[in-house]
């Protein structure tokens, strides 16, 4: 049975669940794979309606054991399968050393008597082994051949040129005819991509790391910020800590950063909204209000983080929940204008192209065969092509039945996660990067909820 009590526990487990699947599939279709996919979102979703009841949850070990597992699982999997679709394995020399370092550190979490400055440097010291690891990745896959880190690459050094990067033509990496890319999108002989399907924000902030040589240094830094961010969300307490080394290490992570996906950027912005609004809690906690500029502050985190990604705004309705009343609109309002501020440079620049990019390149995408989720596995088992709206109607319904007028935080990024998982698991294209995604939500839910540990329920 379950109870308030267990909410950590099924959200530790849920995070593990959808870390370790993808060691399984890849992130391609699978039944295994989307049979954990299905179970992980129903524990979310419980785990949501259970937190939103309001008990006092009690700290317990369980979430620090499930993690423990997941790390460890992890890293027996990356020494026996090294990661990465394309890389060349000879250039990964280092790699397992990496990874056995990693376990050495962890291994001192069981030293009950360790002296402080271990338990201060341990963290740390993972954290710079990891983004090593990454580097590593890097140099056995420079230039990996799938489009996201062609056009990301071109995009920024285009914009570097002086020329939009939503105007220009980019070589189909794919060769003309390919079923991944939808024809409209493509030039008439089949041999250009007419458009850049990535929000501003990665052009802005990949362009001077691109121009270094690769933008997924980029894609490492915010997968080093989004570990951090975690620990920091959950005080530097055991579980956070945990949590934010299972981000770093879990099955597929890696590569995630060779394929220059840019869910990293996604989940570092939003969990700096996440940090934000922690700060505007505690302090309205303090002082009975929301003071002087806080709304503001949400605001401005919020509209760099809905200019990451399209799809970025659904998983910040549930944060301003999370916040004062008063600061909501106002706070609302900031997001709406910066992201505007951010959006329209480059809309002005070629209103035509940057809509082409930005929303028809989305809605244009084909379904994928290979995905995922429930929408794929219908297609392959003899059924029609379903269209993908009802992902939208399903995260709105889990939406509604996880929301409330006053939410904790925990809350609000638990509701995130829930709300995401259903979106993905019935949409067209749903693969290894959306799922890394959902994890990271989950690993920064566990880490909230290890607040109590030092803060009280």
């Amino acid at each position: 049975m379950t109870t308030p009590n267990s909410v950590p526990g099924l959200v530790a487990g849920a995070a593990v669940i959808l870390g370790l699947l993808l060691a399984i599939s890849g992130g391609t279709l699978d039944p295994y794979a989307l049979s954990l996919v299905t179970v992980a979102g129903c524990a979310v979703f419980v785990a949501a309606r259970l937190n939103l009841r309001g008990h006092p949850v009690s700290a317990t070990r369980l979430p620090v054991v499930i993690l423990a597992f997941g790390i460890s699982i992890s890293l027996i999997h990356d020494v026996l399968f090294l990661p990465g679709v394309l890389v060349n394995p000879a250039r990964l020399g280092g790699f397992r050393q990496g990874v056995g370092a990693i376990a050495l550190i962890l291994a001192t979490y069981f030293w009950k008597s360790a002296p402080a400055w271990i338990a201060r440097v341990r963290f740390p010291v993972i954290v710079v082994i990891a983004a090593g690891l990454g580097v590593i990745m890097f140099y056995a896959s420079p230039t990996p051949g799938i489009d996201v880190w062609h056009l990301q690459q071109e995009g920024a050094l285009e914009l570097l040129r002086g020329e939009n990067p939503y105007s220009t033509l980019y070589p189909n990496i794919y060769g003309p005819g390919t079923p991944l890319i939808d024809p409209s999108l493509l030039s008439p002989d089949g041999r250009y991509v007419t458009t850049y399907p990535y929000m501003p924000l990665t052009l802005l902030l990949g362009a001077p790391l691109a121009w270094l040589g690769d933008v997924r240094w980029l894609m490492l830094a915010a997968v080093v910020l989004s570990a951090v961010l975690i620990r920091k969300l959950g005080c530097g307490s055991l579980q956070a800590e945990l949590a934010g080394v299972f981000l770093l290490v879990q099955p597929q992570g890696f590569m995630v950063l060779e394929l220059a996906w840019t869910e990293p950027v996604a989940l570092a912005a939003v969990l700096t909204a996440v940090l934000v609004v922690s700060r505007v809690q505690e302090k309205k906690k303090r002082e009975g209000e929301e003071q002087g500029w806080d709304w503001l502050t949400a605001g401005l985190a919020g509209a760099v983080a809905a200019s990451s990604k399209q799809y970025v705004p659904l998983l910040l309705i549930p944060l301003i929940f999370a916040l004062p009343v008063r600061a909501r609109i106002k706070a609302a309002a900031v997001a709406v204008c910066g992201t505007l501020i951010i959006v329209l440079p480059f809309l002005a620049w070629d209103p035509s192209a940057f809509l082409r990019g930005t929303i028809e390149f989305q809605l244009r995408q084909p379904f994928r065969l290979d995905a995922l989720s429930w929408l794929a596995a219908i297609a392959a088992l003899g059924g029609p092509l379903l269209p993908s709206w009802p992902a939208f109607l399903l995260a709105g319904v889990s939406l509604v039945m996880t929301l409330r007028r006053m939410i904790s935080l925990r809350q609000g990024v638990l509701v995130s996660a829930a709300s995401w998982i259903v979106f993905v698991a019935f949409n067209k294209q749903a693969f290894c990067n959306y799922y890394w995604l959902a994890t990271g939500l989950l690993c920064a839910t566990v880490a909230l909820f290890s607040q109590m540990e030092h803060k009280g329920n």
